[in-house]
C-alpha cells in the first residue's frame, strides 16, 4: 500500500483531506495520513497549527516531514490567496487572469534551488527521492 501525506495549511484543508481525499484514494489502495502546519514550536509548550506566514516556516516542516521514509509521496494543500509574498513565485507573478497567476506559482517551489534531487533508490527503476539543500 502507498502512503500519500497531505501538510494542510489549517483545519478546513485537513476536512477536505479526511472527509473527500482520503475516501477516494482508499479505493485505490494508497493509505492517506496529514498534518495541519505548525506554526509555533515554543519550548515545553503546546504548538500551534494553521495559517502559513513565511516560506522558511514551510520550508522547515517539509524538511522534517521529508526525513519520514514511509511517506511514498508528500504533497500540500494551501490557500493560494493567503500565500506569503517569500514563497518562490509570488513576487514575480504575471498580470493576467487568476488561472495564468496559479499557473505561474505552483510550479515554482519545485524549481527553488534549495531543493535538489539526490541519487535514485538502489533500484534502477525506484524513484529519485528529493531533498532540501540548505538555503
Amino acid at each position: 500500500m502507498r502512503r500519500l501525506h497531505v501538510l494542510c495549511e489549517g483545519q478546513t484543508e485537513e476536512t477536505v483531506v479526511r472527509e473527500v481525499i482520503d475516501p477516494y484514494l482508499r479505493s485505490a489502495d494508497v493509505y492517506v495520513t496529514r498534518s495541519v502546519f505548525t506554526t509555533k514550536r515554543p519550548a515545553g509548550g503546546m504548538s500551534h497549527k494553521g495559517g502559513l506566514s513565511t516560506w522558511g516556516k514551510l520550508a522547515t516542516e517539509i524538511r522534517l516531514l521529508l526525513r519520514d521514509s514511509s511517506i511514498t509521496v508528500l504533497t500540500t494543500l494551501l490557500d493560494y490567496y493567503g500565500l506569503p509574498g517569500d514563497v518562490p513565485g509570488m513576487a514575480t507573478r504575471p498580470p493576467g487572469s487568476p488561472h495564468d497567476r496559479v499557473t505561474h506559482v505552483e510550479p515554482a517551489p519545485r524549481r527553488r534551488s534549495c531543493w535538489a534531487p539526490t541519487a535514485p533508490n538502489s533500484s534502477t527503476t525506484g524513484p529519485t527521492r528529493r531533498r532540501p539543500n540548505a538555503c
